[in-house]
């Protein structure tokens, strides 16, 4: 199953306290991520969406300066729901958005920080534990300056998602967020992202998250003819992303009806299960399994 973007909620400025993204509708999503740039270091308490709390993932930055958090929720309920980022009053930005398709047994995968000083860009690698995969970026600066955002070896594509710049030079800041989903990219290759601009602090965070991944079970005959009477052997192997399932329970069906046959898979997925033949005529035959 791949991965959509179905929802991008307004930035928001803030300069005081407990700052509400209010726009973000979810329908399908099963992962929100939440997005904070504070630009004196300020670290966040804790974020909420009515009673679902948000779990942090990591933070970058320094301690009197810029400072970047990535927050997430899985499977949060359908709606239009006010999003309160729990903060003492300072200068920032937040942002939040909305994903379909990812793995919420196992979400997050390779992850990264950078922050950096006087500089006229922020890299960050990432190595990508799928294909599949979203590549995602956060950066906050302490400037008002337009952020360039590149995906690729330094600058191989435009992929920005949102972008808030506030004030003014040298009282000004902005936060940006780019995403990259990573079909047809090997993850022997490692990924990496590029913010442009000339700073005095930066913070950014890049990570990855997973698209669910779809089960396959395959079913085989020893033979595809015989007699009243006669044992028909039914196998096949569950896996999961090509990685064998064992102690699953498949149960083998015929004709839309179940058998009240089964078998139990091994350590490599494989099952087995014997059906004599009962009745003439020609029959369908499917597995499904439990675990």
């Amino acid at each position: 199953m791949a991965i959509e973007l179905e929802s991008i909620a307004t930035p928001v400025d803030f300069d005081y306290a407990n700052p509400i993204i209010s726009d973000l509708t979810v329908t399908d999503a099963n992962l929100i991520i939440v997005q904070v740039m504070t630009k004196d270091g300020t670290a966040v308490l804790s974020v909420n969406r009515d009673d679902e709390n948000f779990t942090l993932l990591t933070t970058a930055g320094y301690p009197d300066h810029t400072r970047v958090e990535i927050w997430y929720l899985l499977n949060p309920s359908p709606g239009t729901k006010p999003i309160t980022v729990n903060i003492p009053a300072c200068e920032g930005i937040c942002g939040a958005m909305g994903f379909v398709g990812v793995d919420v047994s196992d979400p997050i995968g390779d992850v990264q920080s950078f922050q950096a000083q006087a500089t006229d860009h922020v890299h960050v690698t990432l190595h990508p534990q799928r294909t599949d995969s979203w590549l995602i970026a956060f950066v906050g600066e302490d400037t008002n300056e337009s952020i360039t955002c590149m995906y690729g070896e330094w600058g191989a594509y435009q992929i920005e998602a949102w972008e808030l710049i506030v004030g003014g030079p040298p009282a000004g800041r902005k936060g940006a967020e780019a995403t990259y989903q990573n079909t047809n990219v090997s993850t022997s290759n490692d990924q990496g992202f590029d913010f442009g601009g000339t700073v005095l602090y930066s913070a950014m965070i890049a990570f990855e998250i997973k698209a669910a991944v779809p089960y396959s079970l395959t079913l085989e005959v020893d033979k595809a003819e015989g007699y009243v009477g006669d044992t028909f052997t039914f196998y096949g192997t569950l896996t999961q992303n090509g990685t064998p399932i064992s102690g699953a329970t498949v149960v083998l069906y015929k004709d839309d009806a179940s058998t009240d046959l089964s078998d139990i898979t091994d350590d490599n997925g494989n099952y087995s299960i014997p059906w004599m033949a009962d009745e003439v005529g020609t029959h369908e035959f499917y597995t499904e399994a439990t675990w």
